[in-house]
């Protein structure tokens, strides 16, 4: 935390805390990330669930997106 933004009624924190939502990462952030993603999900995941649950790999968000690409957005996000 830059020392300036100690100087405020709560310590910085809420002006940190947008300061670091702002930061730009450089551009081998990106292809890192790719790379990690694709070693962890070589192997496609096996899943046991209920029958009852069976139609939510199709469509685990309501909007269409399959269980195995919500798998690879949660580690990506992670």
């Amino acid at each position: 935390m830059p020392s300036g933004f100690k100087e405020q009624q709560d310590q910085g924190v809420a002006i940190y805390k947008t300061y670091v939502h702002r930061a730009t990462f450089p551009m081998i952030v990106s292809p890192t990330i790719e790379g990690m993603l694709g070693l962890i999900h070589r192997n496609e995941s096996q899943i046991d669930m209920p029958d009852a649950m069976k139609p939510l790999t199709a469509n685990i968000d309501g909007k269409g997106m399959t269980l195995e690409a919500f798998h690879k957005q949660i580690t990506r996000e992670l």
